[in-house]
Formats: C-alpha cells, structure tokens, sequence
C-alpha cells in the first residue's frame, strides 16, 4: 500500500511537470502580475517589449526551464535612464509579490526620481540577489529587508550616481539592526548611504558569518559605543570603509579590522586614521591590496609588514609619514609588490640601492616629498614599471641609459622640479614609448644629442619653456607616436620644415609650435588630423592629461593638472582641466611661407588658428568659413593678399579676429557675427587696399582690383612720385603769376630787381668772356 502510494505521488508530480514543460509558457498568473507592474508606469514606452502570452520571452524575465516559473527579473538600463520614471499614485505597483519563486530582482540603473525602495520587496522571501544601486531611490531604507533571510547579494550603493561628489545622500538609515537578520548575506553594499546617525554599524555587521565583501564607503559612520571585541567575520575577504570619516575611540590599533584573518582588499582611505600604522596589520598575511591614503598616519611602516609576502599593492599617500624611505623600504616583503604609492608625504632621505628588489613593480610614486639625492641605477632593474612618479623632490645628479636602458614597458615619467641632468649616447634609442611625461624642472639639460637620441622613439606631450631645446621636428614622429594627443614645443629653438608625417597622427587635436625657427610650407596633410576635426568628449584623447587624486583631510574627489599657456583672442590666457576640449593650432611666430593649404578647412572643431608673424602669402581659401567651431582666428603680419572670402562671415562661434598688416584688397565682407567684434577697424588695419565698413574707406568711388605685382608696385610709385613733383611746380608758377598780376607794388619792386640782376649777370658774363679769349690769344 505504501509503496501504491509513493508510486502515485510521483506519477501525479511527473504529469504536472511534464504538463507544465509542454505547454511552454510562463505561469498566467505571473503574466498578469507582470502586465500590472508595467501598467502602473506613467510612461506607456516602457518595457513596451512585454508583449505575448509567454513572459518567458520578455526582456529581462528569465524562468526556470523546468517550472516554467519566473525566478530572475532584470529592468535595468546598461547606462544611467536620462528621464526618471514615474508610478501612478507616485508608488511602485507591489503585483510582483505574485512572483512567489523570484531569486534574483534587478531595479538597477534607472531614475526612480527619489521614491523610497518599495517595503513590499521584504516579503519576496524567495530573494537571494537584490540589486537597488543607481537607481536615485531616496529616503529611508525600508527595515522590511530584514525579512529576506535567504538573501546573499544585497546591493544599495549609489542609489544615485550623480551624489558620488555630495557631502549628503539621498537615501538613508537610521537603524541597521535589520541588517543582523540577513545571516547567509555574502555580498553587501551601502555606499553612499547616509548613516550618520548610526552607532551600532560595527556590531550589527560582526553578526553577518558568512559575509565576503563589505562596502560602506562615503556612509559618514560614528562610533559612540565601544567595537566588538570577538570577531565573526572570518570569510570577509574585501572590505571597502574609505571616506567614512569615522574617529576611533581609542586609537587606530584598536579597530577590530586588524584581526581579520581572510582579508585580500583592505579601504579606509580618508577615514581619519592618526597616529602610527598598527603592528597588528602585519597578522593579515593573506592581504594583496592595502589602501590607508589621505589619512593623518605618521611615523613609517611597522616591522611585521616584512609578513606580508602576498601584498601586491600599497597605497599610503597623502599622509604624514615620515623619516628615512630606506628604512620603509626595508619593511616590505618586497616579492609581490606591484604598486606603491607614497606620494605627498615627509619622507627624506636618498632611493636605496635595494630598489631593485623590487622586481614586479609597475607603478611607483615618490613624488612630492623631501628626498634627495641621485637616482640609483639599481632603478633600471625594474624591468615591469610602467609608471615612475619622482616629481617634485630635491633630487639631482645624472640619468643616463643604465637607468633607462631596461624600462621597455614604461610608459608615464615624472621627473618635475628636480635638479636633474639627462645625458645619453647620441645614437641611443629608448625601449619605451612613453604617452605622458613631465619635465618641468629647475635643471633639467637636455641638449642636442638628447633630442636625437632619448626622444627619438618617443615623445613628451608637453615640453615646457623652462627646457629650452634646438632641433629639427623629427620625421618619424608620426609614425611612433599616433596616439599623441597634445605636442606643445612653443619658445624652443626647432628649426627645419613640419614634417608631412605629423598627419598621421589622428588623435593629436592641440599642436602648437609657435615661437620658433621653423621655416618652409604648411603642409596639406594638416588636415588629416582627424581628432581637430571631432569635437572633444569627457573621455577623448586628453582626459589622460587631467589626473585625478584626493586632497588631504577632503573625503571628496578633486581634480589637478599642471596649467598651460595658451594664445587666444589676442592674450594669453592660462587653462588647466579645460585644456583637453581645447582643439588648436598654433604655426605663429615663425617664418613658414607659400600658401594657406585649402585642407585646413577639414579642420572642422578647430577652436583657435593662429598663423601670424610668418611670411604666409596668397589668398585666404573659401574652406575657412567651414570652421563652424573656431572662436579665434589670427593671421595677421603675413603677406596674403587677393580678396576676404565671404564665407568668413559663415563662421558664427568666431569671438576675435586679426588680419591686420596683410595686402588684401575689395570690400570686407559683412555679417552678423563679424560685425559683433570687439575693435573693428584694428582687425584690418595695415590693408590699403581694403574698403567698406568698418573702415571708412568707400568701394563706391572706386572699382579696386587685386593688388599689382612687387615690381609694377614700385614702377607705379615712381611715377606717381614724379607726377606729384610736377603738379607742385605747376602749383608754385601759377601761384607767383597770380602775385604779380593783382600786387603792383610787389610787381615793380620784382621787375626792378630783375633788370638790376640782370645787368649784374650780363656785367658779370662780359667780363669773364673777354677774359677767356684774352688768356687764349
């Protein structure tokens, strides 16, 4: 009988799942929860694709392929929604408590326009993975949460993407005790989520076991009650508390984060640690990523980080370490180590020569400190570094190709405002190609040779005027560098032509060369620069330039960069971040010569050309009124001559212009953002030939045609001199004919002094004939 039973229990649950597998189709209760959550959008168009009787086949509904049931529902966007959405009644419809059998809800990614997240989601107790973040839900959130005990991925972060950068979020909580009840919880998230109000965070968190990942970055948590002494966390193996801000009770070494045995990632940048590093860090001998940046640390490392033999990456900069870096140094294992950060801090002292040992590191910053020194040549022993930050110390001495010679994948150098020098063999060729370095320093030499030799498989994307260089623009720069995005070399010495190969370079949109000795034609493959032809983006080609860093004390993120100098509008105005949608071309201040080419007008985001001060002949091309973006325009002190194309009025952004002391010639053309400049008449001062407003000149008097050839110019200004002469004779006679005809006084005393004349002259001639032919007989 018993054995009749179990026969029929399993052939009655075989039919239902062989029925329910036949049909195909997803439960219709669920498609009806489905079809009531999307009706309560106010915007119809979305999820417009849930559509048919199967909801199995809806975007973002996935059921299991033996019950036919709805487990994972994903309504996300892949970037962040530009439109919030709305619900009727200004709530989320709660008919997806009809899905029974959902594990994973997706809401992530979307503009919920500062709704609070939905309490009805605590009673999915089905839920295993509930993604909440960039999302802009608000308010408090819902204790309900508490009631998804099986839940294991709990994901709030970023509720909405744009506070990342506010000191106050837009979702909170007030009491984290319902976060004790989420026992299997592996995966938690609250970035960004205001807790200030929180005492208990620590205790509540040491009660989740099985706990991997914890973030509560930015949260601005307190400790008013004393931390838990024994530790549960004995899975958590990332831990992510920067920019909380928290002042610890009794001093750094006792937060119980010390003692954790599984931790590989370690965050507390910017959460106001002080006082030395503790000893007890060196027990997490599984760590591989330390971050303690931007804290009030001092002192140096502890001996027991020589424990740390699986530490990849450290990260202590923007403290206030200090003492020898030798003796820090010295405290790492050392083996693993790829990263290290010790930039802006008090360290002193010299490189070591155990640099070296080193050997897997690939990004090393040492930059604004106190070192001193020279550079060791162990340094080329780090054969894997791609970035060297060593800017801004006291460091002097040499650096030739022994330190150099063996760093084939470097690919950042920062040797500013050093005392160095940097001499290599004539003919050396780096192994690198650098895409960023900076220079900028109080010493650095680096003569001919160096050009030719250290800078010909690469070069610097900006070349400051502190470092004064002499030679000719290399002809292999296009070719090695074709992600070069900004090449400034203005008030150098380079002489020689632009080589036709710096057209290949398609990502170079600021080129300035202005100020030096080059001479020859501006080449027609200037306008193959692709990147001045494309307007620049957050993400183009010279975000790379603008560095990001965190400042000291300052839990928000802030942006730096060195400043440069640009010739604009006729000034000469200073931009830093601004610099990477600068699009330029600066040629001016040389001695280029021939024609503009017509090419440039494929330069369509140009936002400055400046050509002046060079011997640039012919006619202005009809293509410039195709640089719909360019705001500033200069080519005066240049010999073009012929007409102003009209299609110069096209240019409608254009804020200055300059084509003063040129030889054109005919009427100026008109415009609506022509006649808008500031200083009409000095744009075309130094154009005789010129007529039409702004200048006073009238093109009604006269029919002007393009100016004569040099040596027909100065047969015409011969004759007209001669003629001038004449007409001043002719002048001078008839004004003494008219004196003498209505003055009959001044008539008598000329004619009197005439005859007295005369005969003085006649007596005089007289004499001096009878004479001669006396002498001669």
């Amino acid at each position: 009988m018993i054995q009749t039973t179990w026969c029929l229990v399993f052939l009655s649950l075989s039919t239902q799942s062989t029925s329910t597998t036949a049909a195909g189709r997803c439960a219709p209760h669920e498609r009806d929860a489905l079809l009531a959550f999307r009706a309560s959008f106010t915007d119809g168009k979305y999820l417009s694709s849930w559509r048919g009787e199967d909801c199995c086949q809806w975007n973002g509904v996935h059921c299991s392929n033996l019950t036919r049931r709805v487990v994972e529902l994903q309504i996300r966007h892949s970037r962040v929604a530009n439109s919030s959405i709305g619900f009727r009644g200004g709530q989320m419809n709660s008919s997806l408590l009809g899905l029974q059998h959902l594990r994973s809800l997706d809401l992530s990614y979307n503009d919920f326009n500062g709704m609070p997240v939905p309490e009805f989601i605590g009673g999915l107790t089905n839920l295993r993975y509930l993604y909440l973040s960039y999302s802009n839900f608000g308010g408090r959130v819902p204790p309900q949460l508490g009631n998804l005990s099986r839940l294991l991925h709990l994901d709030l972060g970023f509720s909405n993407v744009n506070t990342y950068y506010a000191s106050v979020s837009d979702i909170h909580s007030d009491d984290l005790t319902w976060l004790s009840r989420l026992t299997k919880l592996h995966y938690l998230d609250l970035t960004k989520v205001n807790l200030s109000t929180v005492v208990d965070w620590a205790h509540v968190v040491n009660k989740l076991p099985s706990l991997v990942t914890l973030k509560m970055r930015l949260c601005t948590l307190q400790n008013s009650i004393p931390l838990p002494v024994h530790i549960n966390l004995t899975s958590l193996q990332y831990l992510d508390l920067g920019g909380t801000d928290f002042r610890l009770p009794a001093g750094a070494n006792s937060l119980f984060f010390w003692d954790l045995p599984s931790l590989l990632h370690l965050d507390m940048e910017g959460c106001g640690l002080q006082g030395l590093i503790p000893e007890k860090m060196g027990n997490m001998t599984s760590i591989i990523r330390i971050h303690l940046g931007a804290n009030d640390l001092t002192g140096t490392i502890p001996a027991t980080f020589r424990n740390l033999h699986n530490l990849e990456a450290l990260w202590l900069s923007l403290n206030n370490l200090n003492g020898a870096l030798s003796e820090l140094l010295q405290r790492l294992a050392g083996n693993s180590l790829s990263t290290l950060w010790l930039y802006e801090n008090n360290l002193t002292g010299r490189l070591p020569d155990q640099l070296g040992r080193f050997s897997n590191l690939t990004t090393l910053d040492l930059s604004y400190n106190r070192l001193s020194g020279g550079i060791p040549s162990s340094i080329g022993a780090l054969t894997k570094l791609t970035e060297l930050q060593l800017g801004f110390n006291n460091f002097d001495g040499t650096i030739t190709e022994a330190h150099l010679g063996k760093l084939a994948s470097l690919d950042y150098l920062d040797l500013s405002d050093n005392s160095l020098t940097v001499l290599v063999q004539e003919r050396w060729v780096p192994p690198f190609k650098l895409t960023k370095a900076a220079l900028r320093t109080r010493n650095m030499v680096l003569s001919r040779n160096q050009i030719s030799g250290m800078l010909s498989a690469t070069m610097l994307q900006e070349m400051e005027a502190e470092t004064i260089f002499s030679e000719v623009l290399p002809t292999w720069i296009g070719d090695q560098l074709p992600s070069l995005a900004l090449l400034s070399l203005r008030s150098n010495l380079f002489s020689g032509h632009i080589p036709q190969q710096l057209g290949k370079m398609k990502k170079l949109q600021y080129l300035d060369l202005a100020s030096n000795s080059m001479s020859g034609t501006i080449p027609q493959t200037l306008g193959d620069l692709a990147a001045m032809a494309i307007s620049p983006q957050d993400d183009g080609s010279l975000a790379d330039i603008v560095d990001f860093g965190m400042s000291s004390g300052n839990t928000d993120l802030v942006t730096y960069t060195d400043s440069s100098l640009v010739t604009i509008k006729g000034q000469q105005l200073e931009f830093a971040t601004g610099i990477m949608y600068l699009v330029n071309l600066d040629l001016s201040g040389n001695t280029f010569t021939g024609h503009i080419p017509e090419e440039i007008g494929k330069l369509a985001a140009l936002k400055n050309l400046n050509l002046s001060w060079n011997h640039v002949s012919g006619v202005m091309p009809d293509s410039v009124g195709k640089l719909h973006s360019l705001e500033s325009l200069d080519l005066s002190q240049n010999q073009l001559s012929g007409e102003i194309p009209a299609s110069l009025s096209d240019l409608t952004s254009l804020a200055h212009l300059n084509l003063s002391y040129n030889c054109l010639t005919g009427k100026i053309p008109s415009g609506n953002q022509l006649q808008t400049l500031n200083d009409q008449a000095s744009i075309y001062i130094g154009n005789p030939g010129l007529c039409g407003p702004p200048l006073t000149n009238s093109c009604s008097n006269a029919n002007l045609t393009p100016s004569a050839p040099l040596e027909s110019r100065e047969f015409s200004d011969s004759v007209s001199f001669f003629l001038a002469m004449c007409c001043g004779y002719v002048v001078g006679l008839w004004t003494v004919f008219c004196l003498y005809l209505f003055k009959k006084d001044w008539r008598v005393v000329s004619l009197s002094f005439s005859d007295l004349l005369y005969d003085w002259i006649y007596v005089q001639v007289a004499l001096s004939w009878a004479y001669l032919r006396g002498k001669h007989e």
